[in-house]
């Protein structure tokens, strides 16, 4: 069955987009090609990494399969700026096998509105499912309480058929035990505090894996330059960074095979 795989979270500063990319720069190095959408014109982080340049200049024409079309998910209509939500089914129609958008936060009052009127997401999954497509929604997470509240509402509001996925963002945290609210622990008060949500997306299926640290230079080095992670070989940074934004590519990719995984056996 073919794939319709969104990054949302009701949260921002999650490493939401980071995340996405991560997740697509994989599939497209086993040499699997997703269409890829960027929907949160906050920032259009997904599109900066991930759509096609040509001379530096990213092209006003983007191929979803090669690039990354960017589009606002909030806007009814078509503007002289941007394409507007109609783009996210549009998306569903050219028989691609894997589809992803990144989407931003609170995203699921704007879906309700393509043909619910916001008052539900039924309609939109029915014709998602009928144009062939199993969803799927990667939830990334920090160590923030709101961050795990934002995975139980999601599967609330979701409701039955579709899988939830878990991307704990381990960029500005060091060990496991700092998704205190993701994992659940005891308060002081002896109550038990957070888990309910990894609970819940575990026992729908879902997988848990992680968004690797990343040294804070290198990072920082890619973002100042706008530099593409498939170009930054060629680019003149010193071999320590050269070797740091290795690092975390090959580390993210375990993590995103794993990801790739579980997606791809349903």
């Amino acid at each position: 069955m073919k794939k319709l795989i969104m990054t949302m979270n009701s949260k921002g500063g999650t490493g939401k987009s980071s995340g996405f990319i991560a997740f697509v720069n994989y599939l497209r190095s086993i040499g699997l090609k997703p269409a890829v959408y960027d929907g949160d014109i906050r920032n259009f982080s997904a599109f900066k990494q991930l759509g096609k340049k040509e001379n530096g200049v990213f092209l006003d024409e983007q191929d979803p399969l090669t690039g990354c079309l960017a589009y606002n998910l909030r806007a009814e209509k078509d503007t002289d700026s941007y394409v507007g939500r109609s783009l996210f089914i549009n998306s569903l129609g050219n028989e691609h096998d894997i589809v992803v958008h990144d989407l931003p936060g609170g995203s699921e009052e704007s879906l309700s509105q393509i043909f619910d009127s916001g008052e539900s997401l039924d309609l939109l999954k029915e014709t998602i499912a009928e144009l062939g497509y199993e969803i799927h929604l990667l939830h990334v997470i920090n160590t923030s309480e709101e961050a795990q509240a934002s995975v139980d509402n999601a599967i609330e509001v979701w409701g039955d058929g579709v899988k939830h996925h878990a991307i704990l963002n381990f960029i500005e945290a060091t060990r496991h035990e700092e998704f205190q609210y993701w994992n659940g622990f005891t308060a002081s008060n002896g109550k038990e505090r957070g888990g309910k949500a990894r609970a819940k997306l575990l026992s729908l299926g879902g997988v848990e894996v992680k968004l690797p640290k990343f040294n804070i230079v290198a990072r920082d080095l890619m973002a100042g330059e706008k530099v593409q992670f498939t170009d930054y070989e060629s680019y003149p940074f010193n071999a320590l960074e050269k070797q740091h934004i290795k690092n975390f590519l090959k580390q993210s990719g375990i993590e995103m095979e794993k990801l790739w995984n579980v997606i791809n056996k349903d």
